[in-house]
């Protein structure tokens, strides 16, 4: 199943899928190419310069873990039976912070980097997950989810320790929180319906009516809850947006510049941080998302999965891949094999970025 507009219930089937066999292999990176069927043929990414390290989710052996690639190796530092995913690099690089199911509920716990000390921070019954670190690592933004199936969340902030949590927006469904590397603003995807919609949410409603659910924009908050401010508009999916190391851009993904109700197709767009000089990054039929920055700001990177049939497509699981910000030439990080999503670039510049 490829993720729509990450739904509570769309993450967890997919999350749950029995996908993709044997070892996570060593990212092998893909071709330049603005089209699908162009994806098998590639020249290694260390040509174009770059040596990325990279956390990612990988489903292997009907098992999902956190990976991270590195000096041109997969290496998995989480081994637990439930689901580990949506890894978040500290600052610093020396933490990841994850959401896990491991004990029951999907909660969000702190590893370091080789995945040792693994730490749970939240504890609710209904959930929490998606995180995001402030620029100082003293802080956490995440995803507190309740309703059925998480229906609904709320933007949330705690320390790094799990403690002095609170609510920082009521009244907007929120998903995917980035922290502005000022540390005084938070991006996130927010819609004033009753939660996401997925694609499976619009099946047998006509046009009118689906285009009616489709209203979630890329929203900015001050860390104190204040100067609440919309920065995308219009009658489409905007998600999983993500502030760019200087600050003065943020990628999301969404389903315009096609029909609102479709979530088949979705790309990789930057803007202006006030939302103004949106363009369009990737042109690849199928769904892109969850856009994370290099730490120069030259590229970032980004799961995609195809629609196609799987005997038509030549990547058929979902698969990670990088887009130069100024060229935007495509390469692909994934090996094909498994499915590999929501990568977290390295936030450090140096020889292991």
């Amino acid at each position: 199943m490829i993720y729509a507009s990450l739904t509570w219930s769309t993450r967890i089937a997919l999350l749950c899928a029995s996908v993709g066999v044997g070892l996570c292999p060593p990212v092998i990176i893909g071709a330049e190419s603005r089209d699908t069927t162009d994806l098998e043929t590639a020249p290694p990414i260390a040509k174009a310069g770059i040596n990325p390290t990279i956390a990612y989710t990988a489903t292997v052996d009907k098992n999902t873990d956190i990976y991270v690639f590195r000096d041109g190796k997969s290496v998995r530092i989480t081994h637990h039976p439930a689901v580990d995913s949506w890894p978040a690099w500290s600052p610093d690089g020396k933490k990841i912070a994850f959401e896990s199911n491991r004990d029951g509920n999907y909660e969000i716990y702190v590893a370091h980097a080789d995945g040792s000390h693994q730490t749970r921070l939240t504890r609710r019954e209904e959930g929490d997950g998606y995180c995001s670190w402030s620029p100082d690592g003293k802080q956490l933004a995440f995803q507190q989810f309740s309703g059925e199936f998480g229906s609904t969340s709320r933007l949330c902030v705690m320390d790094a320790d799990g403690t002095n949590g609170r609510i920082l927006v009521p009244n907007l469904n929120v998903q995917s929180p980035s922290w502005s590397p000022d540390g005084r603003r938070i991006v996130f995807s927010g819609n004033e319906g009753s939660g996401f919609i997925g694609a499976d949410d619009v099946r047998g409603l006509n046009d009118e009516e689906g285009d009616k659910l489709f209203e979630g924009g890329i929203y900015v908050v001050d860390t104190d809850g204040s100067n609440l401010t919309r920065l995308t508009h219009g009658q489409f999916e905007d998600v999983t947006p993500s502030c760019s190391p200087d600050g003065k851009k943020v990628a999301f993904a969404s389903n315009r510049g096609g029909k609102p109700g479709n979530l088949d197709v979705m790309q990789i767009f930057t803007m202006n941080a006030d939302g103004s000089d949106i363009k369009q990054l990737t042109n690849l039929q199928g769904q892109n998302i969850r856009p994370t920055w290099s730490p120069d700001g030259k590229w970032i990177a980004f799961y995609f999965g195809s629609q196609l049939p799987d005997n038509d497509s030549p990547w058929p699981n979902h698969n990670i891949f990088a887009v130069s910000v100024a060229k935007r030439k495509l390469f692909r990080l994934s090996s094909g094999e498994n499915d590999e999503y929501f990568p977290s670039w390295y936030p450090v510049n140096g020889s292991r970025r």
